[in-house]
């Protein structure tokens, strides 16, 4: 089977707005990514910070709750009817989301 994609760990990409050896490595990740041809994936994407620190690095796309909380796949599939939406996704999260 090819490889297509290449997820970058949370743990890494959690600590990349405030850290700066992390965000060393998840650059360094999202180079070799980009050397082998392959889309690139961060996950725990918590915060706008965050989300931006991936953004300026050029990975392609994020996973996380600041991004969109888990739903069920068919309302995914009939939202996302045109594909994957790279980052940032939306604006933050407001005061009465984070409550639920």
């Amino acid at each position: 089977l090819g490889v297509d994609f290449l997820k970058i760990d949370g743990d890494l990409v959690r600590g990349a707005a405030t850290d700066p050896t992390q965000r060393a490595m998840v650059a360094a990740i999202h180079e070799v990514g980009v050397s082998l041809g392959l889309t690139t994936i961060g996950e725990w994407v918590e915060n706008q910070q965050v989300a931006e620190v991936l953004r300026d690095v050029g990975v392609d796309y994020g996973q996380g709750y600041w991004l969109h909380r888990p739903e069920p796949l068919r309302d995914c599939l009939a939202r996302c009817r045109d594909g994957p939406v790279p980052l940032p996704m939306r604006a933050p999260l407001t005061a009465e989301q984070t409550e639920t």
